[in-house]
């Protein structure tokens, strides 16, 4: 596989210019987060309650604006890469008819067309062009493109990615933002939670002190927070979270190019064993290799280059680890099926290969389609469950606020009331 080549200046600006507003985005979610912890810990900070409810304004209108910005740049891929499809469909010169067809396109993706002609003609791969000019596929795909390419097999594979994005981008998600609405509201309810326990329930303690009434479970639990280190605790929990969700509203909203190299083995190995999410992953990595692992074959590659063809770089690090431990037992001469057991490589796969001694390009290709039905399987599932999750959530924190509010009034008036009218 080719090294990506240097971006050209226009294409490090804008990638600088989108660092610059990534760093502000996150030192303004910082600065909130800091005027929530006051407003929580020093009852003199009222101001800065306002500034914790406005810059949780804020970035929801951005998590509003990241959705539409994010179908608009799969669409601009969509675009470019079935122009690129067309061209080696009608066995075309790629770099005058990918010219000719940015004539018709809008600025931004008529330069992302001149900028793949342009490295088209300095000898990159088509895969490589593409990555050069962050055309605004995931680096996963980008793998799955070179991989083809090495393999005689990049018109299909790039067909079957022209019509996943179609479906992708035909409407907007309406649960795309769930996370991101979690977290901000997550926040909110904190600077609520904040108030109640800072200016209501210490005079209702005095109250119910003075009638000499106990303070009921639920008000106990929501006055934790208040006390000793757990206030840090928290605290910390939702800066990171905050964090989280400034990170994620600046990879949608921003064109920011991460060298796949600055990827976190933490984060892939969180990625791969959180439940649901990261069966999701699982099922997207095993069918990015299944996929490259067929077209190698197809190809008449030897096993061990096949393998090594289809440890893309941008997979899963945990994945990865399996993929080159899998090659090396090839490489010492170990059964095909065996050693993908003893490797770890995802067990339908192992299976398959363990019994298609004739037709392995079949078997890979078979639990390829499988893990890919799986993902789209589990990311509808997500989709359709995320926003009753969200919405169940905040059902059951804004009852149990308005519970631990209004239990310790009515114990009051339920006191005061056998007092005087026994």
């Amino acid at each position: 596989m080719q090294q990506d080549e240097p971006a050209h200046d226009d294409l490090g600006s804008s990638g600088s210019r989108g660092l610059v507003r990534m760093i502000v985005l996150i030192l303004t979610t910082a600065a909130c987060t800091v005027a929530s912890i006051g407003f929580w810990t020093l009852p003199v900070i009222v101001p800065m309650g306002l500034m914790v409810l406005l810059g949780a304004a804020g970035l929801m209108v951005l998590a509003m604006l990241a959705v539409p910005i994010r179908l608009y740049r799969k669409r601009r891929a969509l675009i470019v890469l079935g122009h690129v499809l067309s061209a080696v469909t009608l066995r075309m010169p790629l770099p005058k008819y990918l010219r000719a067809a940015g004539t018709g396109e809008p600025p931004a993706t008529r330069r992302k067309l001149i900028g793949i002609a342009q490295r088209l003609e300095e000898g990159s791969s088509i895969a490589a062009a593409l990555r050069g000019v962050a055309c605004d596929l995931p680096p996963l795909s980008l793998d799955r493109l070179a991989a083809a390419e090495q393999n005689f097999s990049f018109e299909r594979t790039a067909a079957r990615m022209v019509e996943q994005l179609k479906l992708r981008t035909q409407t907007v998600d309406p649960a795309a933002n769930s996370g991101t609405y979690f977290c901000i509201l997550a926040w909110v309810l904190a600077a609520v939670t904040g108030t109640v326990v800072v200016f209501v329930e210490p005079k209702m303690l005095k109250i119910m002190a003075d009638f000499r009434v106990a303070p009921p479970p639920v008000m106990r639990i929501l006055l934790l927070p208040a006390t000793g280190p757990t206030t840090i605790v928290v605290m910390l929990v939702f800066t990171l979270a905050l964090l989280g969700v400034a990170f994620d509203i600046g990879g949608k909203l921003l064109p920011i190019r991460r060298k796949l190299s600055a990827r976190s083995w933490i984060i892939d190995l969180f990625a791969w064993h959180v439940p649901v999410i990261g069966r999701i992953v699982r099922a997207r990595n095993a069918a990015a290799v299944c996929e490259a692992l067929a077209a190698a074959f197809a190809a008449g590659r030897p096993t061990p280059e096949a393998i090594a063809s289809a440890n893309l770089t941008s997979l899963n690090s945990v994945l990865r680890r399996r993929v080159t431990r899998w090659q090396q037992d090839i490489d010492a001469g170990r059964p095909l099926g065996q050693s993908a057991r003893e490797a770890r490589i995802p067990p339908l796969l192992a299976d398959l290969l363990s019994g298609a001694q004739l037709d392995l390009s079949g078997a890979a290709a078979f639990a390829g389609r499988a893990y890919a039905a799986t993902s789209e399987r589990q990311m509808l599932v997500l989709r359709a469950a995320a926003p009753l999750l969200v919405t169940a959530f905040f059902a059951v924190g804004v009852a149990f606020i308005a519970l631990a509010v209004f239990q310790p009034m009515a114990l009051l008036i339920d006191t005061v009331a056998t007092k005087v009218y026994p």
